[in-house]
This record gives structure tokens, sequence and C-alpha cells, in this order.
């Protein structure tokens, strides 16, 4: 009868033997002991990059807000007033009685229930707050204590008739930010700040300039604005409609926006990023020519199509919260504005080097075991 007795050798693997088989059995466990060492340095080389992959992860949590590689779709509301100067107001009318809780100094608002060719003319300036409520597809939303937000001037530059009382209003950063708030950046007709400390951002206040505190309080981000041929802001409105007219303002009034980074702040944390164009507009950007939102060499070599580092569009419509006494529960801006912009962000280099790494790794482990 065979007498088998159990052997361990030092790669701590038990294994039996039996007489006049123990060379055999030597170079199979050696065999094994190589492929348990490479099997145990890529599970290693695999938990490395794990870590590491974590790491990353956790440092792009921190930062507000998140974003991913390529397509990025950002939605926020906005909160805005439109404004016109007081010499305006007594040279075309068409504004509101003074009001110190809403209206900045030598402005007045422009009353919402006008029609016609007066209810906006150049230089009316349309000033607001705005807050991002959603990120995607990394599906980042804001917290009480974690916030995207930021304030907005913009300034008519034309408005250009297309039909009856149909018109395209084009739009320019404001010769100066008439609240005087010093959160504008030069020519910015956006600036955005990151916050993560105790404050709220809040439509609803006693006045305007509170509610731009509450949107400005955290860290600069970033100003967009525009910066020369591929860069546009215009609203296409009917202005035989009220503004006031609830139920069809949000249909007659839409916003379009290609605009370009013009500044960043500490807070910003986008990596590089690349063209993009608006495809459900073409009125001024035209449509790329593979009919995609980025832009591919000929349409950056196009004089018709528009690419710029954000595009986005807006529908415009009555606030429900709007008071001309504004408190707590009541908003001091009277338009109330969704605005989804998109961008596309070329991977972050480190995300790349570590892929890149652990694909390595598991070629050189096939490659072991091949051979």
């Amino acid at each position: 009868m065979t007498t088998f007795k159990k052997c361990c050798y030092d790669s701590g693997l038990p294994l039996l033997c039996m007489p006049g088989m123990m060379p055999a059995l030597m170079i199979e466990t050696a065999k094994w002991r190589e492929f348990f060492n490479l099997e145990s340095s890529m599970i290693n080389l695999k938990k490395s990059f794990a870590l590491a992959a974590v790491a990353l992860a956790s440092s792009s949590a921190m930062a507000l807000p998140q974003f991913s590689a390529g397509i990025n779709e950002i939605n926020f509301i906005a909160y805005e007033n439109q404004y016109r100067s007081d010499a305006n107001c007594v040279a075309f009318g068409g504004c509101l009685a003074g009001n110190a809780a809403i209206d900045p100094s030598g402005f007045k608002r422009v009353d919402p229930t006008i029609t016609g060719l007066t209810a906006i003319i150049p230089t009316d300036v349309f000033i607001g707050i705005f807050r991002v409520t959603v990120i995607n597809p990394s599906n980042w939303s804001p917290a009480p204590n974690d916030q995207f937000t930021g304030y907005t001037v913009q300034e008519v530059d034309s408005v250009v008739p297309s039909a009856g009382l149909n018109v395209q209003i084009n739009l320019k950063a404001a010769a100066s930010d008439p609240f005087n708030t010093g959160k504008l950046g030069a020519g910015a007709m956006f600036s955005l700040y990151t916050d993560n400390g105790n404050s709220s951002f809040n439509q609803n206040g006693a006045n305007a300039l509170a509610t731009i505190a509450s949107a400005t309080d955290g860290q600069h981000w970033a100003d967009l604005g525009l910066t020369g041929g591929d860069t546009f802001m215009y609203t296409l409105d009917d202005l035989a409609i009220s503004g006031a007219d609830s139920a069809n303002t949000g249909q007659a009034t839409k916003t379009f926006m290609g605009l370009d980074l013009l500044a960043t702040g500490p807070g910003y944390n986008l990596n590089p990023l690349k063209k993009v164009n608006d495809l459900s507009e073409n009125l001024v950007g035209g449509i790329t020519a593979s009919g995609d939102l980025l832009c591919g060499p000929a349409d950056l070599a196009s004089a018709t199509v528009k690419c710029s580092d954000f595009v986005g569009n807006a529908d415009v419509k009555r606030s429900t919260t709007f008071s001309e006494t504004p408190g707590s529960l009541s908003s001091p801006w009277y338009y109330q504005v969704n605005d989804p912009l998109s961008l596309y962000m070329v991977p972050e280099p480190g995300s790349l080097a570590l892929v890149g790494l652990a694909l390595a790794g598991i070629g050189f482990g096939a490659r072991r075991r091949k051979a």
C-alpha cells in the first residue's frame, strides 16, 4: 500500500508527496510558487491602483463642484431683474417707481407689464443671482454647506427686429456693476463661487444686496464672458407679450449663449476644456460638421460654426416668489431663468496615468503566464 505524507514547502502550500515522485512534485511546486508569486504581485498592483484611484476620487470629492471627463451638463436656476438707468427712464419711460430694497443707485426696474419696442432698449441691464442644482454625469448636487452659486450682470447691446415685435436681443458685459459689489470680474457676465461654509444661497431676503451676498460669499471659482467672434449671448423675445404674463413668458423668451472662461479663482477645479457648440441653436452659432456637441478641427477653422468653452440656453419666466416688499419668504427678483450649460472636459492626467499603469501591469502578468 502506498503511503502518502503531507509536505509543506516554503510557498506555504500543503502538497501530497509519495515515494518515487518527489522530483516531479518539486518541479510542479516550483511552477506553482512562481505562479502564486506572480499572482500576488498582480494583486498588490491592483490594490495599489485601487488605493490610488480612491485617493484621487477623494481629492476630487473634496473640491466643489464635481465634474467628469467628457461632456458635462450644469443645470442652474437664476433670479433676475431688468433695470434701466435713471436718465433713460426719463428719456424713454417704462420704469417703475424707485425701490431702495430692489434697485441699485442710479437705476430703476423696468415695468414688466409694458409691451412694444420700449419694453427693452440698449443699455438696459439684467442683474441676478443663480445656483447650480445638479451637474451630470457626476450627479453632483448642492448640500446646505456645499454649494455652487454666482452673480450675473448683462447689458443689452442691441435690439434687432425680425418680424413684427419679435426681436433678437444681443447681450454683452456691462460697463460696470450697478450694485458695485466688487464680485464681478473684469469683462465678466457671470462670476461663479463655491461655498462649503455655513451660509446658504437664498433668493429670498429683505433686499437684493443681501441675496447677492448669499450667492457670492464663497471662494471664487471662475468668470465667464465674451472673448470675440466665437462667443455670443442673445435672447429671442416677443415684445407683444408682457413680462408679467406668467403663462406665456417662458414660451416667448429664450436665451442662447456661447461663453469662454475669462479668469479662474482658487476654487477652480476643471481640467483643460475642449471647445463645444450648442446643438439647440443655429441662428448665430451654426452646427458642427458631425452634429455633435464637441467641435472638431473643421469646426474650429470654420467661420460659420461658433465654438466656445461653455454653451447653454435658458427659458425665462415670471417668478412666483417676487414681492415689491421682499422678506424671508419672498424675493426681490422678478424673473426666474432655468439654464443648462454644457462643457467638455479633458480627462485628468493623473487618472490616465493610473489606468495606463494598471493596463501595463495586467499585460505584463499575461505575458509571464504565457511564457
